[in-house]
């Protein structure tokens, strides 16, 4: 596939104007083309090398937009910077390059940055100073990840949070680092997503426990058998905790002594929660849930999945998702509108839903039951690569990708998200390469990468 180009302004037609193609206002364009671009919530940029991958298709059609003329360009570059997702360490110091040529026109769009880039131990010391100077240099910097499907080496030094970071996405960073990264942003942060795929050390360097007033959502997602989370329940105190997901990956919520962790946890801070939501990719939760539930009071949202039907029950739940049943719920039954009625006296409303487990873990907040007006509303959300459909009682969300036998990846620069329309780094538009290199400066890794780009 050909490498989509970022063409800049002054090579751009003007917008041209007659009766078949009136010039809208500004402030119009942002809104139609956010219609035209699928929502963030059904985007998995994992999924990228994929041809198919709705995220890639998501970033051709913000570049597409941007490349019509000068009008329709500066109203589509914040839908191509507002979210930055570095998959390459190549991506990085050319995109910090691009942001310092033109602080005015990119610093304050990026809200976002998540990296998925595997970091090699002999990169970390320029990973660091480049991550540290890209976090300095967006002031409007709410969100940052680390996502990489591979940990990142615990020797490297993870960047200093300013003020205004408000949401941590962190996947497999040592103990101590979780704890430090949170530390400095605790009075800032609103919300956290942790996933766990390997043993946790036991020991967090942090000796008292860390307050985080404005924290109103935790999501954790372990990976591994016997995933001991004394140290959350130890040094995390969450009082105005709102919402809860907890998501186990392989083991049986029953066989494990997660949940008792994890009752202790919430009777400490559940008492405003009021979403709580629990996943077992290959098993079925065990009777231990009641003690979830009771811990806490407010609680009006639960999702449940695999829905298996359980012997609990809650007075103040007024809604309820549940997913298809699994290979391991052998011998039960689904929760059905009557037998979730007969558990929750006061429920308003009881929703199926299918689709990959990855977006229907944020299905239920981003589209809460009571924000579907009227309630037996009936729509679909259709979006290159990925369809969503919402009928009463039941969300249903498509990919193609899903149906592929296997992911076709391609030996060209694939999910190049930036390049300058010369296919050089001469103007430092932020762009990634798939080749690989055995340099240790990042710096060295830009110069390879542009010539890459440019002989091609």
């Amino acid at each position: 596939m050909e490498t989509p180009v970022l063409t800049e302004p002054s090579s751009l037609p003007n917008m041209v104007t007659d009766i078949h193609s009136p010039e809208l206002p500004a402030e119009i364009l942002p809104l139609i083309f956010g219609r035209a671009i699928a929502p963030k919530f059904l985007l998995d940029p994992s999924l990228n090398p994929c041809l198919d991958s709705p995220w890639r298709k998501a970033i051709e059609m913000a570049l597409s937009i941007s490349t019509v003329c000068k009008t329709w360009h500066f109203a589509g570059i914040p839908f191509i910077y507002e979210s930055v997702v570095f998959r390459h360490l190549g991506q990085i110091p050319a995109f910090l390059r691009t942001i310092e040529m033109a602080p005015f026109k990119y610093q304050n769009l990026v809200k976002e940055v998540t990296v998925y880039a595997f970091v090699r131990p002999y990169f970390g010391a320029s990973f660091s100073k480049y991550l540290q100077k890209i976090i300095d240099n967006c002031p409007s910097l709410t969100s940052l990840g680390f996502l990489s499907p591979l940990a990142l080496p615990s020797t490297i030094t993870l960047p200093t949070l300013h003020s205004g970071i408000t949401q941590l996405s962190l996947t497999d960073i040592a103990t101590p680092t979780i704890f430090r990264l949170i530390d400095s942003a605790r009075d800032t942060l609103v919300s956290i997503h942790l996933r766990v795929v390997t043993p946790m050390e036991t020991g967090t360097g942090i000796n008292e426990t860390i307050l985080l007033p404005h924290l109103r959502d935790l999501s954790i997602i372990v990976g591994f058998e016997q995933s001991p989370l004394d140290w959350m329940i130890q040094l995390l105190l969450v009082p105005g905790l709102q919402k809860f997901v907890y998501a186990s990956f392989p083991f049986l919520m029953h066989r494990d002594r997660n949940c008792q962790q994890l009752a202790s946890f919430l009777k400490t801070n559940g008492s405003q929660i009021h979403f709580l939501q629990l996943q077992s990719a290959y098993g079925q939760f065990g009777e231990d849930v009641q003690e979830l539930l009771d811990a806490c009071p407010l609680l009006q949202h639960l999702g449940l999945f695999p829905g298996a039907v359980m012997n609990v029950s809650h007075s103040t739940i007024k809604w309820l998702d549940v997913g298809p049943l699994n290979s391991a719920c052998k011998n039960t039954e689904a929760w059905t509108m009557s037998s979730a009625r007969a558990a929750f006296p006061n429920l308003q409303g009881f929703r199926e839903m299918f689709g990959p487990n990855e977006i229907l873990r944020t299905i239920p907040t981003t589209m809460p039951p009571d924000s579907i007006m009227p309630s037996d509303a009936t729509f679909d959300l259709i979006y290159p690569g990925i369809e969503l459909q919402s009928r009463p009682g039941a969300v249903r969300i498509r990919r193609f990708i899903d149906y592929l036998e296997y992911f076709e990846d391609t030996s060209t620069d694939s999910d190049s998200n930036y390049t300058s329309d010369d296919s050089s780094c001469s103007s430092g538009e932020y762009t990634d390469t798939t080749e690989s290199v055995s340099v240790r400066s990042l710096d060295d890794l830009l110069y390879h990468f542009c010539n890459v780009n440019s002989s091609e």
